[in-house]
């Protein structure tokens, strides 16, 4: 009977050291934490949610829609909001010190026990995690970065290798910024439509305000920046061509300025200068590229007997010309 009772006791005291552990939940009821998903699926209850979310050592937060019993899973927790509807869970963690998740006010999202592993131009040693993504958020070559804990080195990176699980190791990627995604939410917000802040980051506000404004317009609901919703918005004139008022010659495909680029890691060729279009093929790091022509964002290129664009940002000029 002793036995028995110091076993069920015991039993209770582990089991509430977990629940006030890394892997305890805290329940906000009509809050959201926008952005961070990296998977989303239907769950009988927010109790299912709550259990995805715990069983998952990538999952940070969550938010729970009562409206669809969506349950949408978080690899970063960022800040809540008022959001009428929403269950909104988070994990309790006990990182502190030198492997400290970084703060998320420097359009940076970071996974905790993660690594990208290549694209690194350059390193150095730092205090910790945040001070590594500071130094990313500054360098416009960097585009994502590594911090190991053992050591305590940053690794940047000129491009985004995929991610894959390492313990000790902090990973962070800049959120993505398009022009063309800042115009469209400065047009849907005049427009009254709510998606979020105008900061190039196609998110989730900026996708829901664009799938209602397809709906209200009668276009096809895809959540995304195609031809029909730029024409509807008034951003792209039925010939192809953003409205312009001005007058000016136009470039002929052999006056660019730029000859040759060389992609600074792997990058795609697509088939139009719009971060949606189809993708032509997969273009390796350190790859020349002939340029036909030239955009602020884009360039016109060759490549294995295919004409495509690439985004600016991932190539390099090249100095010399093509032979």
């Amino acid at each position: 009977m002793i036995r028995t009772s110091l076993f069920i006791l015991l039993s209770f005291i582990a089991s509430s050291a977990m629940a006030q552990g890394y892997n305890s939940i805290n329940l906000e009821y009509d809050f959201q934490r926008p952005g961070g998903d990296y998977t989303n699926f239907i769950a009988a209850n927010v109790q299912e949610c709550v259990q995805k979310c715990r069983d998952s050592a990538r999952c940070q937060a969550f938010d729970f829609y009562n409206s669809d019993n969506s349950c949408w899973l978080k690899s970063t927790a960022y800040p809540r909001r008022r959001y009428i509807g929403v269950i909104s869970g988070t994990k309790h963690s006990s990182y502190t010190g030198r492997n400290a998740p970084v703060s998320t006010d420097m359009n940076l999202t970071y996974e905790t026990d993660t690594q990208r592993p290549g694209g690194d131009y350059t390193r150095f040693q730092t205090n910790n995690g945040r001070e590594c993504a500071k130094q990313c958020a500054s360098e416009s070559r960097c585009v994502a970065f590594d911090f190991t804990s053992s050591d305590y080195f940053c690794y940047l990176k000129s491009w985004r290798p995929p991610a894959r699980h390492y313990p000790g190791i902090i990973s962070g990627v800049k959120k993505p910024y398009y022009p063309q995604v800042k115009k469209v939410q400065e047009v849907l917000l005049q427009k009254q439509y709510n998606p979020g802040p105008a900061d190039g980051v196609m998110g989730r506000k900026t996708r829901i305000a664009l799938e209602q404004y397809q709906r209200d317009h009668h276009i096809f609901v895809t959540g995304r920046i195609d031809d029909a919703t730029l024409m509807a918005l008034g951003l792209l004139h039925p010939s192809g061509s953003p409205p312009d008022t001005t007058v000016s010659k136009p470039k002929k495909e052999d006056e660019t300025s730029v000859e040759s680029v060389k992609a600074v890691g792997v990058t795609y060729l697509q088939s139009a200068d719009n971060i949606y279009a189809d993708i032509l093929a997969k273009i390796p790091a350190g790859t020349k590229l002939q340029v036909l022509s030239e955009s602020a964002e884009w360039y016109r290129v060759t490549y294995q007997n295919q004409v495509g664009y690439v985004l600016a940002e991932s190539v390099e000029k090249q100095t010399s010309s093509l032979q």
